[in-house]
This record gives structure tokens, sequence and C-alpha cells, in this order.
């Protein structure tokens, strides 16, 4: 796959292990991108948070998505 500049500033970046490879970020904007990274598409975009996603983290199965923002709140995500 290409490298592709992103146009956005991220605050991480992160290799998941999902159940496909991926990579997964949070932006100052409070959202969340996850990326397929065999073809280097955008999967979904999630968008809860208000004020910077500060970390992302998924279980070990990569069922579920934890993330926390500077907006005092955790979310929890699960994979349909």
């Amino acid at each position: 796959m290409p490298i592709q500049k992103y146009p956005w500033n991220l605050l991480g970046v992160r290799y998941t292990y999902g159940l496909e490879p991926g990579l997964e970020h949070g932006s100052w904007y409070g959202s969340i991108k996850l990326w397929q990274l065999s073809t280097g598409k955008e999967i979904c975009t999630l968008k809860e948070h208000v004020a910077v996603v500060n970390s992302l983290v998924f279980s070990p199965d990569g069922k579920t998505l934890v993330s926390c923002s500077s907006d005092k709140t955790i979310k929890i995500w699960q994979r349909d």
C-alpha cells in the first residue's frame, strides 16, 4: 500500500489486531477513524466525542473499542 498524506491533525495512529489488520486514529475534532490496512480504505468514522480523542484501545478479540476524550467521557464501541 502506498504512503498517503492525511490532511488533518492526528493525535496518534495504532495498528490493530481485530478481525482484520487495520489502523485506527483519533483526532482533534472528536472523531475516530478505522482503516483497513490491506486496501487503505476507510472502514468507518465514529463521531460521538465533542473534544479531542486522547486514547483508543481495542479488546484482544477486536470486537470492542474503548475511547476517552477531553470532553470527560469514555465511549465503548461494539463491532457489529
